[in-house]
């Protein structure tokens, strides 16, 4: 959903706004498709400047939700152009305000998924040029997670 901005705010200025779908509750927030990734070996990289949402000092939110057949701990690998929010069920995990390129896996969060359906959420503000993010799960020795599932909303 998105894209958001504020009159005056560049992108590093906008990952402390808060913004509809950050309030528990928001009513109007309209969720669309994305695009399927360039590549599909990458189903975890999205490229936020291949949809209507591109363009500088903006901020937009990614969201799905993730089957886990038991409750464990897990390691959430996310990449963003730029700056990266994430919340894992309501919860904030990881805040990182960067001005970087999306790198695959640069930011490793350890979590815990609940049995049964979890809902990610990421907000990637973007300062200018390039623009996406990247997420995915894996065990703590970075292999990939048996019985996992992800479905967009």
């Amino acid at each position: 959903t998105g894209p958001y901005a504020a009159e005056g705010k560049d992108g590093k200025a906008l990952h402390a706004v808060a913004f509809a779908p950050e309030q528990a509750n928001a009513p109007g927030v309209k969720w669309v498709r994305c695009p399927p990734p360039p590549s599909r070996d990458k189903p975890w990289d999205i490229n936020l400047n291949a949809t209507n949402l591109r363009g500088d000092n903006r901020a937009a939110y990614l969201r799905t939700t993730v089957f886990s057949p038991k409750k464990q701990d897990v390691q959430l690998q996310v990449g963003s152009d730029d700056g990266v929010k994430v919340w894992l069920n309501g919860k904030l995990v990881h805040n990182n305000n960067a001005s970087r390129p999306d790198i695959a896996g640069e930011d490793k969060v350890k979590v815990s998924l609940d049995e049964g359906w979890n809902t990610l959420m990421l907000k990637v503000c973007n300062g200018g040029g390039d623009w996406g993010a990247s997420a995915r799960f894996r065990t703590e020795q970075n292999e990939k997670i048996e019985g996992l599932k992800v479905k967009a909303e």
